[in-house]
């Protein structure tokens, strides 16, 4: 373990995160759900303490556009962790939204470090404008943190990422989004296909967005069995689904997909496009979806 400090100058030279391969899971909505325009004076909307994996690597891109995203790379139970880690906390706070603190495990999410070109914990890399920058690594006394911060600070405003972060939690953040109102203003007037429409603008304005992936997912559920000529095996397994049976609707769809892969592929197709659809409603933290995505590949390859 090192315990050396580096003082930023500038960004030049800095490795790009660009190329590193993320799936966006949650939310556009921890970046504002905007395009990424210039950081002055922009308001964002989000939690500026966040502990993140791969999938969030996207939004802290975005986010760094607008203002600092400060990466602490810790593991659980190695004692400088344990020391740093509230001196940051600590000064974030004070900071009011000028920065992000997102925190890695480096046990479990090895392959961002090693984008970040962090080998030793704790330690701490800024993002600006979508680069990495080494801070420091090492347990560091306050008032070096302290001179580390106000230097990435000085960078951002030459830089103009003065954005600010109003600290809120993700789910409260998904509600500032204001291309979500006229689907969910439809949802609350019953209006299901306006809904349907509304959600199909938003993830063709922001195509990894999951909140309107799981809204249109919902709403196709609802839509399909509010429709009598709906029927055959498929509308079986959405009402096995619907009615909380879902281990059995996976495993009439993982049927579907190994018997007509071959014969009828079109049916195997849509049998796969319909137990995503269920995974995406589910959430990938679900014991169920992960044993099926397992079944899944299996069957396809």
């Amino acid at each position: 373990m090192t315990d050396n400090t580096q003082m930023p100058a500038d960004t030049r030279g800095a490795v790009s995160l660009e190329g590193f391969n993320t799936a966006n899971t949650t939310s556009a909505a921890h970046a504002n759900g905007g395009e990424n325009n210039a950081g002055a004076g922009v308001e964002l909307h989000g939690p500026i303490i966040r502990e993140i994996g791969a999938a969030d690597l996207t939004d802290l891109v975005a986010i760094s556009d607008k203002l600092p995203v400060l990466v602490y790379i810790y593991q659980v139970g190695v004692a400088p962790c344990v020391e740093l880690e509230p001196i940051l906390v600590s000064l974030v706070e004070e900071l009011a939204g000028k920065v992000v603190l997102a925190k890695l495990d480096i046990a479990a999410h090895p392959q961002i470090a090693q984008a970040l070109q962090v080998q030793n914990v704790p330690a701490v890399t800024a993002i600006l404008n979508g680069r990495p920058l080494p801070l420091f690594a090492g347990l560091q006394p306050r008032e070096n943190v302290v001179a580390v911060f106000n230097e990435v600070l000085n960078i951002a405003n030459q830089s103009g990422l003065t954005g600010r972060m109003v600290d809120m939690s993700a789910e409260e953040a998904e509600a500032q989004n204001p291309l979500y109102a006229p689907a969910r203003a439809a949802e609350d007037a019953g209006n299901l296909e306006l809904a349907l429409q509304e959600w199909e603008l938003v993830l063709k304005k922001q195509p990894k967005d999951q909140v309107a992936k799981e809204a249109l997912a919902r709403l196709n559920l609802v839509s399909r069995l509010k429709d009598d000529a709906n029927t055959g095996p498929l509308a079986e397994v959405d009402s096995l689904f619907a009615s909380g049976e879902v281990e059995a609707a996976f495993e009439k769809l993982l049927s579907l997909i190994a018997e007509n892969k071959y014969s009828a592929p079109e049916v195997a197709e849509s049998a796969r496009v319909r137990i995503l659809e269920m995974f995406t409603l589910l959430g990938n933290s679900d014991p169920l979806v992960r044993a099926a995505r397992g079944r899944l590949a299996t069957v396809l390859f």
